[in-house]
């Protein structure tokens, strides 16, 4: 441990600079195991899925404290930085992965773990959601991102005097998964994150198991490693009879076992809205990964969005510019794999080895 280490966690113990292969530092948080029944009331004492590797149980995971940059081709989570924009999903892999052993891109399973835990904590966080601001807090702002244009650097927006992104850890605390300096920065709002393991293909929800999507496997397309879901909770084979699917009825989100019309409109409703059809069971790894809630209570009015045709990767958190619809259970079903757009980031994550955790 190097003595910028020491002091950094002297302020903020749950914290840690870690470097990857080529020496560069980036900032995480510790996220100790714990069970389902820790964050769902009523859930069972199964051990989070976010937790579960490779068919073992892990201690813990380290998040990026902040939205990833790009250094050399590289993620790192650094504050006061304009966070990546404009990298599609295989792109924001290759940019986590290739710092090394135990790096990836965040993933479903994580992000779930880590909304669960807010809300049952009392610490959902605010955001950048309101052009620089949270719209509940407008008098407290964050410093506007900028970004090199052939004018030179200038603030990110989407028109005169309007701020979109922000650098990254410069809101104020409320923006963070605790509520206070220790904890995640914008996981609500600033711009939206790919994450690894889930997808829809055709309206059906696919993961790959547990967090496996944490190690260098292949998230291809074509991947033999794409589950679906039974009502029962099982994984099954991709197109099994009676998996679970994500459609657009009656102006909600439901939860169904058939497409009857494939759509590549956008469309969605708040999360807490979200009903399973008539006969369907909701399994507790639809909840766990907070893709569908456990209950009707207050999410915040955060949206879910879906497009039932294609391969559409899930991405989490929205943007600056959608109040109350941001947060941490924001949900979009929408993008393709190769789309990069100017409100689209990322944010990596790091599982030390078995060694790590023995010093």
């Amino acid at each position: 441990m190097t003595t910028l280490d020491l002091a950094h966690r002297a302020i903020a113990p749950t914290n840690a600079i870690v470097a990857d292969v080529s020496g560069e530092p980036s900032v995480l948080v510790r996220i100790p195991k714990f069970r389902i029944s820790d964050v769902l009331e009523g859930g069972s004492d199964a051990v989070h899925p976010a937790f579960i590797v490779d068919g073992k149980e892990i201690p813990e995971i380290w998040i990026s404290k902040y939205q990833n940059v790009l250094r050399g081709g590289l993620a790192y989570s650094l504050p006061d930085q304009t966070p990546a924009v404009d990298i599609d999903f295989d792109d924001a892999r290759r940019a986590c992965e290739g710092k090394g052993d135990g790096w990836h891109l965040m993933t479903a399973a994580e992000w779930g773990a880590l909304a669960l835990w807010c809300r049952r904590n009392g610490t959902l966080p605010r955001g950048n959601n309101d052009f620089g601001k949270d719209y509940r807090e407008p008098v407290r702002r964050a410093t506007p991102a900028t970004y090199e244009s052939p004018e030179g650097q200038r603030p990110v927006g989407p028109g005169e005097g309007n701020v979109a992104s922000v650098r990254t850890g410069t809101g104020p605390a409320t923006w963070t998964h605790t509520g206070d300096t220790t904890g995640i920065w914008d996981l609500a709002g600033n711009v939206a994150e790919w994450l690894g393991g889930c997808r829809l293909l055709d309206g059906e929800i696919q993961i790959i198991a547990d967090n496996d999507a944490a190690g260098h496997v292949d998230q291809s397309r074509d991947s033999l490693l794409w589950r679906a879901i039974a009502p029962d909770g099982r994984l099954v084979l991709p197109g099994s009879d009676d998996s679970l699917k994500l459609d657009f009825l009656d102006e909600r989100i439901t939860l169904t076992t058939e497409i009857i019309e494939p759509s590549d409109q956008t469309r969605g409703a708040t999360f807490e809205t979200s009903v399973a059809a008539a006969g369907v069971k909701v399994p507790e790894v639809i909840t766990a990964l907070a893709l569908f809630p456990a209950d009707s209570g207050d999410h915040e009015q955060n949206f879910s969005y879906v497009k039932t045709s294609g391969e559409r990767i899930c991405m989490r958190g929205s943007h600056w510019n959608r109040q109350s619809r941001v947060g941490v259970f924001s949900l979009y079903f929408a993008p393709t794999r190769d789309l990069s757009a100017f409100m689209m980031g990322f944010r990596s994550a790091y599982i030390p080895s078995a060694d790590e955790l023995a010093r």
